[in-house]
């Protein structure tokens, strides 16, 4: 399957600080897809869409998956998306 990066960047837009685009456009394809679709931990998510923990519960809750009976994270595209 093949994976374009810049595709993928200018999905994700202006969102994406740079800092953070130049690092996923160094990416290959394949590894970028993979990174995207990881779990994040909430408290990693915080830092990615720079949102608190809470606010993401109460806004973005239908992002949030339960990974454990007691542990709770989001994919690294959605944090990245509600970056703002």
């Amino acid at each position: 399957m093949s994976i374009n990066t810049d595709a993928i960047i200018k999905l994700l837009g202006k969102n994406v600080p740079p800092p953070i685009a130049e690092l996923l456009s160094q990416l290959p394809p394949a590894e970028l897809f993979r990174e995207l679709m990881r779990f994040a931990s909430m408290t990693e998510a915080e830092k990615l869409s720079s949102l608190s923990e809470e606010t993401l519960r109460r806004e973005h809750g239908d992002k949030v998956e339960q990974l454990s009976p007691r542990r709770y994270g989001m994919r690294v595209y959605n944090a990245l998306m509600l970056r703002g």
